[in-house]
């Protein structure tokens, strides 16, 4: 047995390692842009998915399937969302990019549509999306490297620590250090999903003891949904029409809600942050930006997807089995195998300071005494996937800062990169270190404020008639929208009429409600200034055109029969010896709906090839 001793030191030994890991890439990016290459070669689908989706999928998306069952590991699906994005824009952003001289985003929008209104609003969006993410991420990296050190370290010493990390080879270390740590990254986050996937396993034991562990976690259940199920294991209806999510019965997870969460995930791939690694870089244009956006299927679609419907929900779902759950623990001593209670004294774990968030840190704690090596490697893999995503943001809001709302050329613009991304990374801190509840308070507003440039990204690319100042009239009421139907900003403005998530529906659908309901009126009273026909315009009505049509047959029909009888189709939810694979029936729905996911992109891929 090893002591608490060399845990911490093998914990500090990983650390070490990674700040040598962050040291080299910014050395190789300082000496990059010295020699005259400002410009980064173009990102991999590796980076891309990992800067994307590592960072938030690691602090909370595990924890939420604990707490909220399978009707919210459908968010889970997200991983099909965003190669969808990739595909119907990635490549037809960068051939429209390419003969403009690879500018960024913002700068490709207000060259295209004659509007800086709409291309400073673009930058705004992009940085409060970057500077809450960031927030949220240095908070939780800090409670990571707390809980893993068992309070040897304190949140936030870590916090600063990490954003001392962050700041060096994301803003010092340029976009090439981001870009080339980020497969890395990625990587490590792959690796910490399946060694907690397989740790679960090797303490759960075998299929039957799953399955006699869901179905005992479903009797026990005492909150449920109209229909009388588990909200661990069935969706609490359709839709439920009330002020707030909070008030639906048996949980805020509607299908509505798990719907219009997905569709609010697309606002991951809209940032500017992410749009400007397909145009501002020297490779972009229709041959690069299309492979990137085929290699999301097999990056994004295919590896991450298996791994996050399969090993994630059973690691959320195995917190209930291994001991984190009381009541289980109490009543059903048959069906658990209580290894983490010595870790939670004895408690529930949503009866900790971390609740939900501490289940991926205990299961990393469980390697600590008997495989301190085990420990270290995992902590090294968490951290790396919590800084994938931090970094990338960083480096993207400090080019759209230096770059875009403060315009520069040359030696000026290399140095307000560091500049600006030191004071963003400080602002990040600042809002971490007041506010313990980051994490769960602002993302999902981020992300409802994000996903309200995807009419404008639509417009781009298959819309030219519309205008700039339609478009940039819808997003501020969208904006505005999202923010008032959100529970941050219901909390901020002391609204009492209503709560967070109306109806059972994201913020980010309410917003993108209002953001189109007020381009649409608006667009008659603007002029749009005509523009030459952009690459492949009279390829969109035949490849694009109908593959934006097959994305909402897609996204409706499945998704509909997902919601409607997902819960009853392989099995009776509340009768275990129904379920026709072994599993609840939504998630054996989920694989399903996940396959059929993969086999759409594969054919959207091909017919666009």
């Amino acid at each position: 047995m090893a002591g608490m001793g060399e845990k911490v030191v093998w914990l500090a030994g990983a650390l070490l390692l990674y700040v040598l890991f962050c040291l080299y890439w910014t050395w190789t990016g300082w000496r990059r842009s010295r020699a005259g290459h400002p410009k980064a070669s173009a990102p991999t689908s590796l980076a891309l998915t990992g800067a994307a989706l590592a960072g938030w999928m690691f602090i909370a998306h595990f924890g939420l399937i604990y707490t909220e069952g399978l009707p919210y590991a459908a968010v889970s699906l997200a991983c099909i969302v965003l190669p969808l994005i990739a595909l119907l824009l990635f490549q037809r952003i960068g051939a429209l990019a390419e003969p403009l001289g690879s500018p960024s985003f913002p700068a490709l929008l207000h060259k295209h549509f004659d509007s800086t209104a709409l291309k400073l609003i673009c930058v705004l969006v992009g940085l409060a999306f970057s500077l809450i993410v960031l927030a949220s991420l240095t908070r939780a990296g800090g409670a990571l490297l707390n809980l893993l050190s068992d309070d040897v370290v304190s949140t936030h010493h870590a916090m600063l620590f990490l954003t001392v990390l962050i700041f060096l080879y994301a803003g010092a270390g340029g976009a090439q250090g981001i870009y080339t740590a980020a497969r890395v990254q990625f990587v490590l986050f792959l690796a910490a999903i399946i060694l907690c996937g397989a740790i679960t396993i090797f303490y759960i034991g075998s299929l039957e003891r799953l399955h006699f562990g869901l179905s005992e976690l479903a009797r026990l259940d005492e909150n449920r949904g109209p229909n009388g199920y588990s909200h661990y294991i069935a969706t609490p209806g359709f839709a439920q029409f009330v002020l707030s999510a909070r008030e639906a019965v048996g949980s805020p997870w509607t299908g509505l809600l798990a719907g219009t969460t997905l569709l609010a995930s697309a606002g991951i791939f809209t940032s500017p942050v992410y749009l400007n690694w397909v145009t501002a870089n020297p490779a972009a244009g229709r041959e690069t930006s299309g492979r990137l956006a085929s290699r999301q299927i097999w990056t994004t679609a295919v590896l991450l997807g298996f791994l996050l419907i399969t090993l994630g929900t059973l690691i959320g779902l195995g917190g209930h089995i291994l001991g984190a759950n009381m009541v289980m623990t109490d009543n059903s001593d048959d069906a658990v195998y209580n290894v983490m209670g010595a870790n939670l004294g004895g408690m529930d774990i949503m009866e900790t300071f971390g609740q939900q968030n501490e289940l991926v840190p205990i299961l990393i704690s469980l390697t600590g005494d008997t495989l301190p090596w085990l420990f270290g490697l995992l902590a090294l893999c968490a951290v790396a996937a919590v800084q994938c995503t931090a970094g990338a943001l960083l480096q993207g809001a400090a080019s759209l800062a230096a770059g875009d709302l403060i315009p520069a050329h040359g030696s000026p613009r290399r140095l307000l990169m560091p500049l600006a991304a030191l004071m963003i990374a400080a602002a990040a801190l600042i809002l971490a270190w007041g506010d313990e509840d980051m994490t769960s308070r602002y993302l999902h507003l981020a992300l409802a404020w994000s996903v309200q440039l995807l009419p404008v990204l639509l417009a781009l690319c298959y819309f030219s008639s519309i205008s700039g100042t339609a478009l940039a009239a819808g997003i501020l009421v969208g904006l505005a929208a999202a923010f008032v139907t959100d529970e941050a900003g219901i909390v901020l403005l002391g609204i009492q009429a209503w709560g967070g998530w109306p109806l059972s529906a994201h913020a980010g659908a309410w917003g993108l409600l209002a953001n189109v309901a007020t381009l649409l009126a608006v667009q008659p009273f603007t002029l749009r200034r005509a523009q030459e026909p952009g690459p492949e315009a009279g390829e969109t009505a035949s490849g694009y055109g109908f593959g934006l049509l097959l994305a909402v047959l897609w996204f409706a029909v499945p998704l509909c029969l997902y919601l409607t009888i997902g819960d009853r189709l392989f099995g009776v939810p509340d009768d275990s010896s129904t379920w026709l694979f072994g599993l609840p029936s939504l998630w054996a729905w989920q694989i399903v709906f996940w396959l059929i996911g993969v086999a759409f992109l594969w054919h959207l891929s091909r017919r666009q090839t």
